[in-house]
């Protein structure tokens, strides 16, 4: 709120807004400066501060800060109270557009650090060096002869704090962290789905084999085993077959005799009857195959 206040006389860098709280405070308020600028990041972000370059009274670049219709709104300063309401409905109008001027200007902000991270960390560093070169010419006055400038300088670093932590700071503020760390969230998950890809497209090759082979082996065994012959009551045919003790042969075929004392003391079956399978060899085309076919006597 200092800040944000002191930014309500006039437009001000960032040293200027030091020195101004310390007044304003006489000394009561002593500003850290190496978090003066994560600070200042963090309202623009909201866009209560906008940040422009211009020229300091000693002819550098510097970076002036203004406050925005929202920052005087977040720190609580009321305008003329209105009685008229076409001046309290023309007035909306303006907060509004005052309102969309900061949301632009935040956005700006927020995507030229995104957009253009070498460019604004070379921008914030031009800031800090300013600001310590303003902090070493008012410690050298301060010393009169007593102090060099290498020591003011020295001194300037050591009441700004760890500049590589500040400027870190800061540009977790602007939000360039988060979107690189959302960034690297997407690669690592982008890696672990290609990983998953890699073995889900596996496994799936394996089921699908697994699934033809399958299929292959029922069709084949439906065909033979389970699915019943192509004759009426096709699941009461069986074989008879003769137990051969004298040559030590099992299922051997029978003979004519033999079919006719089966048929005599049959007390069983319906009916009996022989049957063969004989096969002949075709020629066609200079082809030869082999064919067998079943034979039945009623």
């Amino acid at each position: 709120m200092l800040i944000l206040k002191s930014l309500t006389v006039q437009p001000m860098h960032g040293y200027a807004i030091v020195q101004h709280i310390a007044r304003l405070s006489n000394g009561v308020f002593a500003v850290d400066h190496g978090s003066l600028y994560p600070a200042l990041a963090r309202l623009q972000t909201n866009g209560w501060v906008i940040g422009k370059w211009g020229e300091s009274p000693t002819k550098r670049r510097a970076r002036y800060y203004t406050i925005t219709a929202s920052g005087r709104r977040r720190l609580g300063e009321k305008g003329v109270r209105v009685r008229s309401r076409a001046r309290r409905d023309r007035r909306r109008d303006v907060g509004q557009l005052e309102r969309n001027v900061a949301l632009l200007a935040a956005l700006r902000y927020r995507l030229r650090a995104l957009l253009r991270p070498e460019a604004f960390a070379r921008e914030l560093k031009e800031e800090i060096e300013f600001h310590l070169s303003l902090e070493t010419m008012q410690t050298e006055q301060a010393a009169a002869d007593d102090m060099t400038r290498g020591d003011a300088r020295y001194a300037a670093r050591r009441r700004f704090g760890n500049v590589t932590h500040y400027a870190e700071e800061t540009r977790a503020m602007s939000g360039l962290d988060s979107l690189i760390w959302r960034v690297r969230t997407f690669g690592s998950r982008c890696e672990r789905f290609a990983m998953r890809l890699d073995f889900t497209a596996v496994a799936g090759l394996t089921i699908a084999l697994g699934l033809g082979a399958t299929t292959a082996i029922f069709s084949v065994v439906n065909a033979l085993i389970l699915q019943p012959l192509p004759y009426p009551d096709a699941d009461r045919i069986v074989a008879v077959w003769m137990d051969n003790r004298k040559l030590g042969v099992r299922e051997d075929i029978h003979s004519y005799p033999n079919l006719a004392d089966l048929k005599s003391q049959n007390q069983v079956l319906s009916h009996l009857a022989p049957y063969n399978s004989p096969g002949f060899n075709l020629d066609w085309n200079r082809r030869a195959a082999t064919r067998r076919w079943w034979c039945v006597a009623r």
